[in-house]
């Protein structure tokens, strides 16, 4: 017997071919997606296909199972009527021209991949199978003949070679299925999450028509899963006092539908938001009727008022490669919308596309703001008027003469100028003495309990140029009758209701360079002696 055939000839010899299975062509699904308008967590799809002459019907499939029906539309050229609309839901695996996937052809290499190295892993398996029933020296039920004594160590050498070498190629292949397998399932899980909600499930939509020509149909419906958030961004230069506000958007989409080559436009409208506002109910006064302490048998029972008429409400909410573009801006009279001009890939479940939706500069007043009393300490704010449009709410980046100095939330609801903080002003200088607060008595009997409290506060522009310093201290505010409040400052401050604050007063100095100013406040709080107050 003679061991001497190489390792991997014989492993080769060990190997069954499996023919490969042709390629299956699957049709194209009907209907490209050409225009996508997203809004806060919706979007509006514009589907379009070619109707042949002679035509019938058309039908559009692939559809994303998250679409609302209710919003479906559906337009013909001239001379094409449109009839009834059947919407039907398919399991996706029945629906080949709909099963794919952008990851199916990374998934189905490393698919086969795996599969060749098992096919390797299950011919060394033969191999040291065959090596080992040689060893023992048997061959099925026969026992093998003797090895000749000048033979046995070639055939000893042989054995351990070829065994050594079948035995590293398996560990071997073992480490690379398992590497395989984790590579996989990350991708698999991939694709699941991408095809959005119901991505096991597609719509198709089949269209009547009566149209004597070709024409285009077009099919828009309302879609969940996508969403553009808005990112700001703010840059001040401090020596000429201009803030150039950018904003953009990141917008994502897991609708199951992949977007490819289409027209995008950005919204601030709601389309799913409720269409009604609550109207004011009957708001009634009457005269509460007295406890009854026992049941009067004989009495006619109270007639039953009857009940306000429920609020009117809307309808509910039915549902809940990153690039840099330009956009073009329109300002409606109800939102604010945002034109891609070039045409854009968005897949579904991917990281998401950055749009940049422009920038605006605008001249800002630039003041260094204190509250020496909580904290000695300047903060420059630029406070200019607020844009024009409709501006979401959204974190913003802020950036003083090129240097990044913190983030905030930006947001303009309700307020009537714009004030983005620029970080501290350490030319700026505050101090504020300490704080002298005594208690004595009033009154004729000593009745009434006075409490003073005085405080003093010292600013300094060490700037070289003019600064305006804005400073804001809060002065105590009674809620009950019983307690009397009495404030004095020293100089009167510009405002004592500061954004409509009761209480909180705002001082507003022009100083020179150098130049120092010095405000002081005294209040007196006085209240019965047997009064318990709260407050500082």
């Amino acid at each position: 017997m003679s061991l001497s055939v190489p390792f991997s000839a014989l492993a080769a010899a060990l190997v069954l071919a499996v023919p490969a299975a042709g390629a299956t062509v699957v049709p194209a699904p009907a209907g490209a997606i050409t225009h996508v308008t997203v809004y806060g967590g919706a979007a509006s799809v514009e589907r379009t296909h070619r109707l042949p002459p002679g035509a019938r019907s058309m039908t559009f499939d692939c559809l994303s199972a998250a679409l609302d029906v209710k919003s479906l539309k559906v337009e013909g050229g001239p001379g094409v009527q449109i009839g009834e609309l059947d919407v039907r839901t398919t399991p996706r695996s029945l629906a080949p021209q709909c099963d794919v996937h952008p990851l199916d052809a990374r998934i189905e290499a490393l698919e086969a991949e795996r599969d060749a190295a098992q096919s390797d892993a299950d011919a060394l398996n033969l191999v040291t199978g065959y090596l080992k029933r040689v060893g023992e020296g048997v061959q099925g039920d026969r026992p093998l003949a003797a090895t000749a004594p000048s033979r046995i160590v070639e055939v000893s050498h042989t054995l351990r070679r070829t065994g050594q070498e079948a035995l590293q190629r398996q560990r071997a292949l073992v480490r690379r299925i398992a590497e395989i397998d984790r590579q996989l399932k990350p991708l698999e899980a991939e694709r699941t999450d991408t095809r959005g909600a119901g991505g096991d499930r597609v719509m198709s939509v089949r269209v009547a028509v009566v149209g004597p020509t070709a024409a285009e149909l077009r099919l828009r419906y309302i879609v969940s899963g996508a969403a553009w958030a808005p990112t700001y961004r703010a840059q001040l230069d401090g020596a000429t006092g201009r803030v150039r506000l950018e904003r953009q958007a990141l917008v994502t989409q897991a609708t199951g539908e992949d977007w490819r080559g289409i027209a995008l436009r950005l919204s601030t409208g709601q389309p799913r938001r409720a269409t009604v506002g609550v109207t004011p109910t009957l708001w009634q006064v009457g005269v509460a009727e007295p406890a009854r302490t026992a049941v009067d048998r004989h009495a006619f029972p109270v007639a039953a008022q009857a009940a306000a008429p429920a609020p009117m409400r809307g309808e509910a909410d039915a549902g809940t490669d990153r690039s840099r573009v330009m956009v073009t801006r329109i300002d409606t009279p109800f939102d604010t919308l945002f034109d891609v001009p070039q045409t854009l890939d968005v897949p579904s479940g991917a990281e998401g596309l950055t749009v940049t939706l422009g920038a605006q500069e605008s001249k800002a007043r630039l003041v260094s703001r204190v509250s020496p009393h909580q904290e000695a300490a300047a903060y420059l704010v630029a406070d200019l008027a607020v844009p024009d449009g409709v501006w979401p709410s959204g974190p913003l980046q802020l950036y003083r003469d090129g240097t990044f100095v913190g983030d905030t939330r930006f947001s303009v609801s309700g307020v009537e100028r714009l004030t983005l903080p620029f970080g501290r002003d350490d030319l700026v200088r505050v101090k504020a003495d300490p704080e002298r607060d005594t208690r004595g008595t009033a009154g004729l009997t000593g009745g009434r309990v006075e409490r003073t409290v005085r405080r003093g506060y010292a600013i300094e522009n060490r700037h070289v140029g003019p600064a305006t310093i804005e400073l804001l201290d809060a002065a105590p505010v009674a809620v009950d009758d019983r307690i009397k409040v009495t404030t004095t400052f020293s100089p009167e401050p510009t405002e004592r209701e500061w954004q409509r604050q009761p209480g909180v007063a705002r001082w507003s100095f022009d100083l020179a360079p150098g130049q120092a100013t010095r405000v002081e406040a005294t209040h007196v709080i006085a209240h019965p002696k047997e009064l318990a107050i709260t407050g500082r």
